[in-house]
């Protein structure tokens, strides 16, 4: 029972995690183009941020976050609802609405030396501030995992290494109450140094998951230090230059805001939709996206950055060996974003010394992976494993930021959360977040 209830609550996150929109249905517009929806430069592409309130009043009925204006007395936590109180269904991120709060996991500040010192030269060929939506390097496919560490992305670093592939993670540093990336009591830690120790990508989500666009310029400096507070206390001294905005979520301003930070922005041109089929029998409907992408491309003229989550357990444990295996009959290599973007591996991060990145002029190299994806152990599906490189391909130039697809596959939120009985008990037979009674 305990699993189950687990399973549903993660699922309930993620939709939240990609929704960010207390009471709006979950979903973005129609699916015209074939999942892609295009994006206007310098806008938020979920519409207009949510107010900034600068001075708030100390909530006297309870009540309290964006839609109220005031905020919950110290030690108490604004729900997604907006209810003050206590406890994780309150105080969880990325549902608790820091900004009117204290006390959310988002407002406390993770151990570990200050960043905000650190040198931010730009180096490379890859633009900063920009949003970054596909490879550069045919017969690369770049898989990339949001919103972990979680429960399943041991068994994930463990896929990876059985098929010999590289992936990136877009690291949170606390959400859906897994706790802080870096409290040594936890296994995160350990799976993020694994990350990089068997070469991947470490990369940032934002601390607590907050949508970019309606926070302050004081939050939003919080949520990416934050993350690279915690994440250099995980790789000795290092954080990341590669960032994925939480529900893709940027504008011009803070695109201008990371550019200062001296980050580059990823987002993806292949969604397979995981998070919205996290059941056995819901899973085939991320296959059959995957299936009339990338099966029968060649790879001499094809690549993809692809998303995926690694706190869905369907994603981790069915589909990801899925696309591993279809990449190794079609001829592509799973890659980091670094490499199939050409930019050389210590660029990928910062140093708190200094140390590390090189002009591109210095250094061009960039490490790639080796060998093809080994054979599972499913004798119906196996691929045989080979050393030789997949079918050649046609030399690139460095990445060229005007040659970018200028559109964004958006996903499409449907989950639904579960409802929280918050509010006092209804007198009147109305309910919800418009009159505040439970049912």
């Amino acid at each position: 029972m305990f699993r189950v209830l687990f399973l549903v609550a993660a699922a309930a996150s993620c939709a939240v995690a990609h929704d960010g929109r207390p009471g709006r249905p979950r979903f973005l517009t129609g699916r015209s183009g074939g999942r892609v929806v295009p994006r206007s430069s310098g806008n938020d592409i979920f519409g207009p941020a949510l107010p900034k309130l600068e001075s708030r009043q100390v909530s006297t009925d309870n009540r309290c976050g964006v839609k109220f204006g005031t905020r919950c007395p110290n030690g108490d936590c604004c729900s997604l609802e907006g209810w003050c109180g206590k406890g994780p269904e309150y105080c969880n991120s990325p549902d608790c609405q820091l900004e009117f709060s204290d006390s959310c996991d988002g407002n406390k500040k993770p151990q570990g030396k200050d960043t905000e010192k650190v040198d931010r030269k730009k180096v490379g060929d890859v633009p900063y501030g920009q949003g970054i939506y596909d490879c550069g390097v045919d017969g690369a496919v770049a898989l990339t995992y949001d919103d972990g560490p979680f429960t399943f992305t041991e068994d994930l670093l463990n896929l990876l290494k059985q098929y010999k592939a590289k992936a990136t993670f877009f690291i949170t540093g606390t959400n859906i109450g897994k706790g802080a990336i870096n409290d040594r009591s936890k296994p995160w830690p350990a799976l993020i140094k694994r990350m990089f120790d068997e070469g991947h990508q470490v990369a940032s989500h934002t601390w607590s998951h907050q949508n970019l666009t309606d926070i302050k310029q004081e939050t939003f400096r919080q949520q990416v230090l934050w993350n690279e507070v915690a994440l250099a206390d995980v790789l000795d001294g290092r954080f990341p230059t590669y960032l994925r905005p939480p529900y893709s979520s940027s504008n011009a301003k803070t695109d201008g805001w990371l550019a200062d930070l001296g980050y580059h922005i990823v987002y993806f041109d292949l969604d397979t939709e995981g998070y919205l089929h996290p059941s056995p029998s819901q899973i085939q409907t991320s296959k059959d996206i995957w299936d009339k992408t990338v099966p029968g491309k060649d790879p001499a003229t094809n690549k993809w950055l692809a998303i995926e989550h690694d706190i869905i357990e369907q994603s981790v444990h069915n589909l990801t060996e899925y696309m591993l295996k279809s990449l190794a009959s079609n001829g592509f290599r799973s890659v980091t974003v670094g490499e199939c973007l050409r930019d050389p591996a210590e660029n990928w991060y910062r140093r708190m010394d200094g140390a590390g990145a090189k002009a591109a002029e210095e250094s061009s190299a960039v490490v790639e992976s080796t060998a093809q994806p080994t054979p599972g152990t499913d004798a119906a599906t196996s691929v045989v494993a080979s050393d030789a490189e997949p079918a050649a391909t046609t030399a690139q130039p460095s990445y060229n930021p005007s040659l970018a697809k200028r559109v964004i596959t958006k996903t499409i939120e449907v989950i639904p959360v579960p409802a929280k009985p918050n509010g006092a008990p209804s007198a009147n037979g109305r309910c919800g977040t418009s009159f505040g009674g439970a049912r």
